[in-house]
This record gives structure tokens, sequence and C-alpha cells, in this order.
């Protein structure tokens, strides 16, 4: 390896060392510290074992594995690649525009404060652009209000209906519609792969929160006919929308 990489590599690895000992605060340290242990995890296997070691990757990559489940740290990160999922045909990007009720979702660290009742409106961006300005708001565990705002637009290299996500402070990733009727659900799957390594992630979203779990039935064929384990998805606590307690575990 080049001496000159081999030094900056070894000063990034000892400041990601020092790092891991301050709490993460907001989703942007959240993106750094996951996209920076992906970098880590394909390094570690692109080198022979001797220039991991010398480079001490053997020892942030244990400290990861030992972090397993913290704030901030790639707990989701699992072995094997991402898969390659039909999506909805003839995507229409009007019709799919307004309000989405984020129903169910796999465990997912880059939402911030959003924990429950989080709710999406889509403004359709026009023919001439093929996405959406997205403003997602909900509560956070102490149901305190919280605020994200950003981007999801299509690339000309792929289907509509496979687009991509732009919020500030973080890294873009896929968002990939599978299925949808427009009215009542829409089936959604995110994944980014890293050398042998993955982060999975899905979304069922429904039009109204009180329809979440016709959604979620809905999308099960969908998810299953593509591979995807969809017992990973979990309720969102919607309980806000109602004065009845929320009948599901939180």
């Amino acid at each position: 390896m080049d001496r000159h990489l081999s030094v900056s590599l070894s000063r990034r690895i000892r400041s990601f060392r020092h790092s891991r000992r301050a709490p993460l605060n907001n989703s942007r340290m959240d993106w750094i510290r996951v996209g920076f242990a992906l970098a880590l995890v394909g390094l570690a296997l692109a080198l022979p074992q001797e220039q991991v070691d010398d480079l001490g990757l053997s020892r942030v990559l244990s400290t990861l594995g030992n972090q397993a489940g913290k704030p901030g740290v790639p707990s989701f990160v699992e072995s094997g690649k991402c898969i390659d999922v039909g999506v909805q045909d003839n995507f229409d990007y009007f019709k799919y525009s307004g309000k989405w009720y984020m129903g169910y979702k796999m465990d997912n660290p880059f939402l911030g404060d959003l924990y429950r009742c989080i709710e999406s409106d889509y403004q359709y961006m026009g023919p001439g652009f093929k996405g959406f300005k997205v403003r997602t708001t909900g509560r956070s565990k102490s149901f305190r209000k919280s605020e994200i705002n950003g981007e999801i637009r299509s690339t000309q290299e792929f289907k509509d209906a496979s687009m991509s996500v732009f919020f500030p402070d973080t890294f873009p990733a896929d968002y990939r519609v599978i299925d949808t009727d427009y009215t009542s659900y829409s089936c959604v799957y995110s994944c980014t792969t890293t050398s042998n390594f993955k982060s999975e992630f899905g979304f069922v979203f429904s039009r109204k929160p009180e329809d979440i779990h016709k959604a979620w039935m809905k999308c099960g064929p969908s998810y299953l006919l593509n591979g995807i384990n969809y017992a990973k998805l979990k309720p969102t606590d919607m309980s806000c929308y109602s004065k009845k307690p929320s009948i599901y575990h939180l």
C-alpha cells in the first residue's frame, strides 16, 4: 500500500477511535460514523491481514462489533448484498404526491428524533424534475415535535420508481417503490451495499394513520416475492392520532 495512503488512513482511524467517546447528538454524526464504518469494513476485506493489522483496522472493527445496538453504531449492517428488487411500472409522480403516514419501518437510526406519529408531505416538483420536496414531521419518544426536510427524486439511469433521497447532513440513499396503488399504500425498499455487507431498510406507508396495518398486509406479498424479510418491519406508534390506546407493542 502507498505510504501516504497508509498514513492518511491511520490518522482517520485514530480520529474515529477518539470520536466514538463523544455522544452523538444528531443524525449527521450517525451518517458520518456509519459511512466511515462501512468504508473500514470494505477496506479490511480488500487488504491482506498484515496490512489490516498494521493500520489497526482489526481493533476498530472489533470495537464496532462490541458496540452493536448503541446509538450511532451500525448494528443494522449485515453480511450479504442488496436485493435487486422490482419496482412499480409506469410510476406516476403526480398520483404519488400528497401525504403519507410511515406505518411500518425497519430499525433506522437516520430518522433522528422521529419516533412516533411520522408523516410526510410529498410535493411534486413538476414534469421536468421527476421528484418531490418532502417535509417529514413527527414526535420523539418524549412526544417532542420533530421535523426534517429534503428531496426524493429520480436519476436518469434508473426507472422512475427507483429514486434517491437527499436530505441535509445525510448521505444520499435509494428509495425504491416496489408497489403502490397511490390511494392507500406504498411499499418502499432502501439498501446500500459496501463490499460484502449491506445496510437494508424498508418502509410501509399508508394514506391514513388508521390504515397502517391494512397497508402492511398489502405490502407483505410484494416483499416476499422480492425476497425481503418483511418480518423486520415494525409498526410505528400512531397513538397521537387517536384517543384510544395503541393495541400493538411499541
